[in-house]
């Protein structure tokens, strides 16, 4: 046995306090039976939830071997913080395998204070119960040397913008996935220090919004930070960005549209941040989105390395609102020629009816032929592609000329990026003309 989960216990057997005591005595006894040693000594990962000490006694101590390399622990809300930090000492003195660790905590523990294995390498903090401030977030990496994957919540202290102390990351961290509101994550950019970070993961939440919105104005002062720290563009090699207005049950989001271009993606290329990197995610979900070809191309120019390119505006699962508009068919070709390393591509474009109406749109791809590639070989080397088309529709039928359209898509997608790519997935969804 290999992996093991401990769940919650059920209201039907008897209450908590029966139930959990239950589970300690059963555990103590079979350990005692097998000569005080764990009757699981191939166990690689387990799952845990963890009582206030009158209940468990260190139960997990005895059951998992010191080798065991994953752990996702759930504190419970009334453990004390000196119940949590007795655990914990316990935890990274007895389990010292454990190289990955997700812990769920209530909101109150100070986490930065606890003990933690001492070769681990992965460390991903519940963002629902788990908030650090940048001194705190600080305080924590400083006590684990060896941990190179980060996830964390940040907290906005409310400091001043420019004012604040540098915060210092360590020489380990190699990859960072933090959430919070923009302020709180371009005040963390502006004063971050990782001089070994290679992926920077940012998802963007407004959590004490009622109404989703989107505000262009902080995000791109988060997009300026990002693009004006000179450190993070000598190391970073892989950066996600990612914010949504769509959450389930919740009202109709507000706000202006995302220009995506100028509010989000121009500010990274100014500082030479995109210069170096592989790997580019931007998702900006909200009820309407200005992209154009034209920004496609530059935005391809600014980033001859990469390899992973994802450029979303939540179309599939979303109905974007006029004024929306996405780039076209042209994007493609504008990525083709100046990406010549890319290998996987998420992108999504717009077929106004006009195009596929008239029957314009055959001669039109005729013209847009692939770029040649540098080395001479025939062909892009693109692997995977995920393409999403959405095609505008008026009050006319034009359901021959949708088909058609549809089948001039695939041939140009084949012919821009040809039999070299394994997977390839073409979606057409209906979007408004906001003209008709």
């Amino acid at each position: 046995m290999q992996a093991l989960k401990c769940s919650y216990y059920d209201w039907r057997d008897g209450g908590p306090v029966a139930t959990i005591r239950a589970e300690g005595v059963l555990i103590r006894s079979l350990i005692r039976r097998n000569q005080g040693r764990t009757f699981l000594p191939s166990l690689r990962s387990a799952e845990w939830h963890e009582y206030p000490p009158e209940f468990m006694r260190g139960a997990l101590f005895s059951l998992v071997p010191s080798s065991l390399g994953t752990l996702n622990l759930t504190l419970h809300w009334s453990m004390t913080q000196h119940d949590i930090e007795t655990f914990m000492t316990q935890l990274s003195s007895t389990i010292l395998g454990l190289h990955t660790l997700r812990l769920t905590t209530a909101p109150h523990v100070s986490v930065e204070r606890l003990s933690y294995p001492p070769h681990l390498r992965h460390l991903s903090l519940d963002p629902n119960g788990i908030s650090l401030l940048p001194a705190e977030l600080e305080k924590l990496v400083s006590c684990l040397k060896t941990v190179e994957t980060l996830s964390v919540h940040i907290g906005d202290d409310r400091s001043a913008w420019h004012d604040g102390p540098t915060v210092h990351l360590g020489t380990a961290l190699r990859t960072l996935h933090v959430e919070g509101e923009w302020r709180a994550v371009a005040v963390l950019v502006f004063r971050l220090h990782a001089p070994s970070l290679r992926a920077l993961d940012i998802r963007v939440k407004d959590w004490y919004s009622v109404t989703p919105s989107y505000t262009p104005k902080g995000h791109h002062s988060l997009a300026t930070e990002l693009g004006g720290n000179s450190q993070l563009a000598r190391t970073l090699r892989s950066l996600r960005l990612r914010h949504s207005t769509l959450y389930p049950g919740s009202p109709a989001p507000e706000g202006d549209p995302v220009v995506l271009f100028p509010e989000i993606l121009e500010p990274l290329l100014c500082g030479g941040l995109t210069t170096h990197l592989e790997v580019l995610e931007v998702a900006y979900w909200h009820r309407a989105v200005l992209f154009t070809d034209d920004e496609v191309l530059q935005l391809a120019q600014a980033c001859p390395e990469l390899k992973r390119l994802t450029l979303s505006s939540g179309v599939r699962m979303m109905r974007l609102q006029p004024p929306t508009v996405l780039p076209s068919l042209l994007a493609l070709r504008h990525i083709a020629q100046h990406c010549p390393r890319l290998t996987h591509l998420e992108i999504e474009l717009e077929l106004a009816q006009d195009r596929y109406h008239s029957g314009l749109l055959a001669g039109e791809l005729d013209g847009l032929c692939p770029p040649p590639r540098a080395d001479g070989k025939l062909g892009h080397p693109l692997q995977m592609l995920e393409l999403t088309i959405r095609m505008l529709v008026g009050s006319r039928d034009s359901n021959d000329d949708e088909v058609r359209a549809r089948d001039e898509v695939q041939c140009y997608a084949n012919r821009m990026f040809p039999h070299r790519y394994r997977d390839k997935e073409i979606v057409f969804v209906s979007g408004l003309d906001g003209s008709s």
